[in-house]
């Protein structure tokens, strides 16, 4: 939120209208959507692809978001930390993918 209302200051109302129409895109959601998945007892994306479609689907859906959600997270929280070292104790830019890999 904050730094979404620092881009809007910057740039103007294109980033606020992706604010508004995520909220609209939600309230969509909760309304008409939302009742329907409940009604079927779907909870989970890969409960649904497997009610919808097989249930090998599922299991390659499920893998794949964990593999992706993995991946994702830790190359930021690798990435940040040693952002982090390299700013507090005054190393060399060069040493950077040293301390990311040590991180690792």
């Amino acid at each position: 939120i904050i730094g979404s209302s620092g881009v809007g200051f910057e740039k103007g109302l294109a980033v606020g209208s992706y604010g508004w129409t995520a909220c609209v895109v939600m309230i969509v959601v909760a309304v008409y959507i939302l009742p329907r998945f409940k009604r079927i007892g779907v909870q989970t994306l890969p409960e649904y692809l497997e009610l919808r479609f097989h249930p090998s689907l599922r299991l390659i859906m499920a893998i794949l978001m964990i593999l992706i959600h993995a991946i994702a997270g830790l190359s930021q929280m690798f990435y940040s930390s040693a952002l982090t070292l390299e700013q507090v104790f005054l190393i060399p830019h060069e040493v950077f993918i040293w301390i990311i890999w040590g991180t690792g």
